[in-house]
């Protein structure tokens, strides 16, 4: 413990902001490290009570005094010098720094685009994420794009046996463009209910390459609003899909089929809730949880067979998925090791195989042979994750 700690006096930090919402409660944004906490109401009073002024001992007899507590210094300073600490809330002394929050799970990540330029294209696509449009257009599209979707699935999946490089190539070309419509379609409609925005940028989320865009802001917004920018990406991805598969019903260019069943994969992946995808989001702000897998761990954690029939309805939720979440990489890694063992067994040299096949003849590519590899690679990148997670905290 810090000698004389009674003594320091605590101020708020100058890039703090404090609001109160309908939906999300008191939201404490912390803007130059990018920090979002909730606070409760006891941390809200407290926090009211730092003035610059005071020191530690005057505001624990002040917060005592007013809540009819009897809590002692070494308490509050604890309190303090916690979290509230941790994440640039407070200033207690000098010589402790902040980390700039960014996302664990987004690696090697850098800025493609800045708003600047991206706000050129949203003024023109902002029209299209107003409420009375948005709900009917989605609902509409997305039926006839998985209808065609699941109609034409044999035929693709045939398809996919002989894809020329020339085509893959192209494929993958289109992909990169329709990940950058999806984030433009965040930043429209924020755009569009006046949220600020950041760049978008390119990472890696888990094995694969991703792009993403800081809609962070839209705390701010109602419920209503932050579920249509959650969906918007998938929003303008079906517009996309729709349109190349009417493009191949003309031509009868199979690049575009290609591009149309990738695209609606991909939609599809991006509505799970248990990876931070766009379903994880929906999931947490529909249930207004800005930290949805922590909070859903933190309830399973302290779950008690005592209080089973107090608990609410949102917590039920939280500890369902407090536990699904876990058991679907679990059952994932253990149904590649029980059914297809030898598929992870013999992987590097079958997978180097391939690479050499397609060397050797660079004309035509066998995706559905890569695609059977997938469970392989996403299986050894588990396992290396794991295996460093054990390492970091030995």
């Amino acid at each position: 413990m810090i000698k004389n700690f009674e003594l320091i006096i605590p101020t708020i930090n100058p890039t703090v902001e404090i609001v109160t919402t309908k939906d999300m409660g008191i939201i404490c944004f912390q803007k130059e490290y990018n920090y979002r906490i909730r606070l409760n109401q006891i941390t809200f009073e407290l926090i009211c009570l730092i003035d610059g002024k005071k020191s530690i001992q005057q505001l624990t007899k002040e917060f005592n005094d007013s809540k009819g507590e009897n809590l002692s210094t070494n308490t509050i300073f604890e309190f303090l010098d916690g979290n509230l600490k941790k994440y640039g809330i407070i200033d207690l002394r000098d010589g402790y720094s902040v980390n700039r929050s960014t996302p664990s799970y987004l690696r090697l990540h850098i800025n493609l685009i800045s708003n600047r330029y991206s706000s050129l294209i949203c003024r023109y696509l902002k029209c299209l994420f107003g409420k009375k449009f948005f709900w009917p257009a989605f609902i509409l599209q997305s039926i006839i794009v998985y209808s065609y979707f699941i109609i034409y699935s044999k035929e693709m999946y045939f398809q996919l046996e002989n894809i020329t490089l020339i085509d893959a190539i192209s494929v993958f070309l289109l992909m990169g463009i329709a990940l950058f419509i999806h984030e433009l379609g965040h930043v429209s409609a924020c755009d569009r209910y006046g949220a600020h925005y950041g760049s978008i940028g390119f990472g890696f989320y888990l094995f694969a390459p991703v792009m993403f865009a800081d809609v962070s802001d839209i705390w701010r917004l109602p419920k209503y609003q932050r579920i249509i920018v959650n969906l918007s990406g998938i929003y303008m991805g079906n517009y996309m899909a729709f349109a190349a598969f009417f493009i191949y019903l003309f031509s009868n260019k199979l690049i575009f089929l290609y591009f149309f069943s990738l695209q609606c994969i991909e939609s599809l992946y991006n509505l799970n809730p248990l990876v931070k995808y766009d379903g994880y989001w929906i999931v947490s702000d529909l249930f207004n949880i800005p930290n949805l897998s922590k909070t859903a761990h933190s309830t399973l954690k302290n779950f008690s067979w005592n209080k089973i029939n107090t608990y609410t309805i949102k917590e039920w939720m939280l500890i369902f998925y407090g536990i699904v979440s876990p058991l679907f990489v679990l059952t994932y890694i253990f149904t590649i090791i029980i059914m297809d063992p030898e598929s992870i067994i013999y992987f590097p040299i079958d997978f180097y195989h391939y690479i050499i096949r397609i060397i050797l003849d660079i004309r035509s590519l066998n995706l559905l042979e890569f695609a059977r590899y997938s469970p392989s690679i996403a299986f050894y990148f588990l396992l290396f994750r794991l295996i460093y997670y054990i390492i970091r905290k030995s």
